[in-house]
């Protein structure tokens, strides 16, 4: 790189670096922000009120019996629960794409992703079961990806973390094995 800042007065190479330091202010604001709306949406009631237009079942279009049993918990302690079933997994996880697809709002969109995927990792976490068409080495990596954003909370991280390592083993237990050229040594 040539001397290209170098030339510049120190009040022009200022607001250069005040413009930097701007972005990276913004995309603090908006992790902060995604940060809010993930913890809110962790924090609510599963919504299974047929009524409510943001309902499971009204979104679905179907009844949740499967989530029954959790009536009065949050969404988050759902999601951590090893005793959440898988149909009711499958169910959280159809609801969040659903939603994402539904939804304008970017904040809402990563939201409603990062609950779709904790609920895919949930379930190979907490089951060892696979409840996408997603192959491991592709969840491994998606997981690996959500785990470092700033703005998903930490006990969504370790479940997510953990999810990620599980795939990550199945992935290699399902590659071919190389086979060993024999030359008369073993």
């Amino acid at each position: 790189m040539k001397d290209s800042l170098f030339h510049l007065r120190p009040e022009q190479l200022a607001i250069l670096l005040g413009t930097g330091a701007a972005c990276g202010e913004k995309q603090k604001v908006k992790a902060e922000a995604l940060a809010e709306t993930l913890r809110a949406t962790l924090d609510r009631e599963i919504p299974l009120d047929a009524t409510a237009s943001d309902s499971l079942p009204a979104v679905l279009g179907a009844p949740c019996t499967e989530l029954l049993p959790h009536r009065g918990r949050s969404l988050g302690e759902v999601l951590l629960d090893s005793t959440t079933s898988l149909a009711a997994l499958t169910l959280l996880k159809e609801y969040a794409k659903e939603l994402v697809r539904r939804n304008r709002s970017d904040q809402v969109k990563a939201a409603t992703t990062a609950i779709y995927y904790a609920s895919i990792a949930a379930a190979v976490a907490l089951h060892d079961t696979k409840i996408t068409g997603h192959g491991y080495e592709e969840l491994a990596s998606y997981f690996s990806s959500l785990v470092e954003k700033s703005w998903l909370p930490a006990n969504l991280k370790g479940l997510i973390e953990r999810a990620a390592e599980a795939c990550r083993v199945r992935a290699s237990d399902r590659k071919p094995k190389e086979k060993r050229r024999s030359n008369g040594t073993a």
